[in-house]
């Protein structure tokens, strides 16, 4: 944060939030390579670059415009991936975002709420059409416990690595800390998604 406000400061065309856009584009294209670039994953990132680069370049309608082309170039690479469950609940979910960012206005928080909503909303009605099953309990976890995995996934986890890293942490104690944290958070979620209540199925 300190480096990027210097940097701002000696380049005034150069903003804090493109900064972080830059560093969080490195990321995602780092994690994908040490997961694999397979068929889901790379698309995955294309579509993340693609809504990294609407707002890097804030553009009018450009999260819709991007997503298009996102989609264009994964037809060209994959004919037919528009048919794919995953391919339409990420784009779903991508349109959500975007329509709810655009009509929040700027504030922050109703940003959030509404985009995270209307996230779950439209990939609730894809996962619907395809599973017959619409998850209730999504939403409420989506808007409290989507944020604080967030943050320990990186806020917290990065920092940890790079302690690990630099040998200040050198049996990855931290990083340990927090995998377990994040496998109790995951193993919670599965539970709750199979109690009764927690989801609408039908034939």
């Amino acid at each position: 944060g300190i480096l990027l406000v210097r940097l701002a400061q000696i380049f005034p065309l150069v903003s804090i939030q493109r900064g972080r856009i830059t560093v969080a584009a490195c990321a995602t294209i780092l994690f994908v390579g040490i997961a694999g670039y397979d068929g889901a994953s790379t698309r995955a990132l294309i579509a993340a670059l693609a809504s990294m680069c609407a707002t890097l370049f804030e553009r009018s309608h450009g999260l819709f415009n991007s997503m298009i082309l996102a989609l264009f170039f994964m037809i060209i690479l994959w004919p037919g991936c528009f048919l794919e469950p995953g391919v339409q609940l990420s784009f779903a979910a991508l349109i959500g975002l975007g329509l709810g960012t655009t009509l929040a206005g700027q504030s922050r928080v109703r940003q959030f709420v509404y985009s995270t909503t209307l996230a779950s909303l439209f990939s609730s009605i894809v996962g619907g059409y395809w599973f017959k099953a619409i998850s209730i309990i999504g939403f409420p976890l989506n808007l409290i416990v989507a944020p604080l995995l967030s943050l320990v996934s990186v806020n917290v986890a990065y920092p940890c690595i790079a302690l690990a890293l630099l040998g200040i942490d050198p049996d990855g104690w931290l990083v340990g800390l927090v995998a377990s944290f994040l496998e109790e958070a995951k193993e919670l979620l599965v539970r709750l998604s199979w109690l009764k209540w927690a989801a609408i199925e039908w034939k």
